[in-house]
């Protein structure tokens, strides 16, 4: 393992520790007692920050030797105050970022849920009516009863259900024909799934993808590699089959025994389909990665042709020109690329094997899919309700419900943009290694440069559809009918294209765009828990800092130099072989730290994140203290005051780190099988989740001195994994 070094901070800093420290008795950091008028908002404030120093200690297990594990030192209460959602799966755990979107949610509900004012935009209008038709509207009443009843016979009949018009179309049923009309009324994406998005070989235009569907079962169960390994008849396929039968009896009364038959043809259906999807995408994807996107050189190994000759390809067997003009109303003749050809070589075998015996199972199929975007979801309930319809909201109308919270939550953006500039100077100096080659040095510091903090703004032409407040089905109709125009729009604008996954003004992600060369940040990060402006600017460096940080290191990492890089211009072979170097530091370093084994770990995209993880915090630091030193130089005592929360007991910089840590506790629920109380050796408690506290900080010298930590403490890494 190559041993990396930090250097020390220069030493007029720690001046600056013991002055913050000598303040903590300041007579201007109590709060004074007795009722006063005259400055309400201080003494608002002043106990706020007093209950935040409350409840960060009251996460803290200071019991715990901060040197020998950090994550427990800091957070080692935290799952005494939090308890994970109910339920199962990768979202049961609840951390500082789902407190954060469940108040994001909880506030865009209270916003939707306000009566139309004068003040709302004409669309602000359509959307809460929409909202507000979508929370009265009742399962299986007449309305609905009629909607699905018309939307049925319209589109080539349910075969499973009587008097549904099957009979009258099953001899020249065109299925192709079906679900492209599907997708001209409503988007739906069924058996044939069609993308617009970003040409990611020129970036100046948007192109079609043709690819995957959208399916019933979850993509964990629905690739390549997993159903090659699990037969549709495990027990994880079964229950998908019962709630399948059960919606079957619930939307269309269908008795039970017929319900199971017909559920369980579509999920072996659609499992075979599922051999060829995703074939040739990594494991362990990590959904969550803050970084670009997207791979966009993904295009490179796609084959990119007409439609007319993809038809050619397939023999005929699959008519992708007039499925494309059907689909969006339009000829679409510039060249398109196919994401997957396996996947639809493997839909021609299927559809074929199944309309030989019964092509009863391919219409059924695809009449059910569409049937789950018009029927609201079986646990249903008035509590849960207004969850669903946000994220109907959420889904259809994103820029309008973007500009309805901006409107109120948009603010600290010049605090935000100081810190970012204090990060693009450090990161700036950070190209002066002596590892990295002075061409190469200029070429960072360029796009450094060029680079910015980008957060949405609205500027969109008005919806064209007027919603009635007592018909939500059909107000869910209109909207779905617009997916086509926008398709459209995008597919043929002359304009520079846009990100398909654009950040709405209330999310909760930050993203690199490599080609614009800019982060795209929502206002919903602005937010408590995440961030008050009151507290002092050391846990902003922290949580937000650190996160910028950690985004901005992606595009310096291996795959921003070499894949992501708009002009082209890639680092030189020294400089890659240096950086393949201290990045295979970490890999080792993670390795040893789960498994005790340095090549035991492999997961490249977690690798990325993690090393972008520790370059952030190095940079978030090193940021908030040259903030620090604009501020003692002015003498500002009413600032560096607030840099320490009251009756803490730490230093503004251990503040810092505790503040770093305390953002990523989490609590999960515990496995059914308990564990056993004896701890067999010390790797027992080490987890990914601690990993991305500790694998930072044990790398992070200044931390070290901080805690006072001894060198080769498990917190004070005697061979630390350092790149900028």
């Amino acid at each position: 393992m190559s041993k990396q070094l930090s250097t020390p901070i220069p030493s007029r800093v720690s001046i600056i520790f013991v002055w913050l420290l000598s303040l903590s008795h300041h007579p201007l950091l109590r709060v004074c007692g007795g009722e006063t008028t005259i400055f309400p908002i201080y003494k608002q404030e002043e106990s706020m920050r007093n209950a935040k120093s409350k409840e960060v200690h009251n996460y803290m297990n200071v019991s715990v030797n901060p040197c020998e594990d950090f994550y427990e030192y800091s957070c080692g209460n935290w799952h005494k105050y939090h308890s994970p959602p109910a339920g199962g799966g990768k979202d049961n755990v609840e951390t500082l970022h789902t407190i954060l979107e469940h108040k994001v949610d909880k506030d865009l509900l209270i916003l939707l849920d306000e009566n139309v004012t004068i003040e709302d935009s004409s669309d602000a209008r359509r959307v809460k009516i929409f909202y507000k038709s979508c929370l009265d509207a009742k399962q299986g009443e007449i309305l609905h009863q009629q909607f699905v009843s018309d939307l049925i016979k319209a589109n080539g009949g349910f075969p499973a259900v009587p008097g549904s018009n099957w009979m009258a179309h099953h001899h020249n049923y065109d299925w192709q024909h079906i679900v492209a009309v599907l997708r001209l009324k409503y988007g739906l994406n069924i058996l044939i799934g069609m993308e617009v998005d970003n040409n990611f070989q020129t970036m100046e235009e948007n192109s079609l993808y043709l690819q995957e569907p959208s399916t019933l079962l979850p993509r964990h169960l629905c690739n390549a590699k997993v159903t090659q390994s699990i037969d549709v008849t495990d027990h994880q396929y079964d229950v998908i089959e019962q709630q399948v039968a059960e919606n079957l009896r619930a939307w269309l009364s269908m008795n039970k025994e017929e319900a199971l038959h017909v559920a369980a043809d579509m999920v072996t259906f659609e499992h075979d389909l599922c051999r060829a999807m995703y074939v040739d995408e990594q494991d362990e994807v990590e959904e969550d990665f803050i970084g670009s996107a997207q791979s966009v050189n993904r295009t490179k190994a796609y084959p990119r042709k007409n439609l007319h000759s993809f038809t050619h390809e397939f023999n005929n067997t699959l008519q992708f020109n007039t499925i494309v003009m059907n689909s969006f109303g339009v000829a679409v003749t510039k060249p398109v690329f196919m994401k997957s050809p396996k996947y639809f070589e493997q839909l021609v075998r299927v559809i074929e094997d199944t309309e030989e015996y019964n092509k009863t199972v391919v219409a059924n199929y695809i009449m059910y899919q569409t049937l789950t975007h018009f029927n609201f979801p079986r646990n249903d309930t008035p509590r849960s309700r207004p969850s669903y319809c946000l994220a109907v909201v959420k889904k259809y109308f994103p820029h309008i419900l973007g500009a309805i919270y901006k409107s109120k939550y948009a603010n600290h953006m010049d605090k935000i943009t100081e810190i970012f500039e204090e990060l693009k100077k450090i990161f700036y100096d950070a190209f002066e290694n002596h590892w990295i080659h002075d061409g190469t040095g200029r070429l960072g510091k360029k796009r450094l440069g060029d680079m910015t903090l980008h957060f949405p703004s609205y500027d969109q032409p008005p919806l064209k559809v007027d919603f009635a407040r007592n018909d939500f089905w059909n107000n869910l109709r209109l909207i779905m009918g617009q997916i086509k125009d926008s398709d459209v729009s995008r597919l043929l604008s002359a304009y520079p294209p846009q990100p398909m996954d654009e950040v709405e003004a209330y999310e909760t992600r930050m993203v690199y765009r490599p080609y614009q060369n800019r982060i795209d940040m929502g206002w919903g990060l602005l937010q408590a828990p995440y961030y008050q402006h009151f507290l002092p600017r050391a846990m902003a460096y922290a949580v937000i800092g650190h996160k910028l940080a950690h985004t901005m290191a992606t595009a310096f990492d291996d795959k921003g130099w070499s894949a992501e890089n708009k002009d082209r211009k890639n680092w030189d072979t020294q400089t890659a072989v240096e950086y393949y170097k201290k990045a295979n530091c970490f890999t080792q370093q993670i390795g040893n730290y789960l498994n005790n084994d340095p090549d035991s770990f492999h997961n490249v995209t977690k690798s990325r994140q993690l090393i972008a993880q520790s370059i952030g915090v190095s940079m978030a630091f090193n940021a908030y203290l040259d903030w620090l030193n604009l501020q003692s130089p002015s003498n500002d005592q009413e600032t560096l005051i607030k840099e320490t929360l009251p009756e803490f007991g730490f230093t503004n910089t251990q503040l810092f780190f505790i503040a770093f840590a305390q953002a990523h506790c989490e609590a999960r629920k515990k496995p059914k099988k308990p564990e056993p109380k004896l701890v067999l050796s010390p790797l027992s408690k080490h987890s990914m989740t601690r990993y991305e506290v500790n694998g930072p900080l044990m790398n992070f010298l200044e931390f070290a001195r901080e805690f006072h930590c001894p060198i080769g403490s498990e917190m004070n890494a005697a061979d630390k994994c350092i790149i900028y």
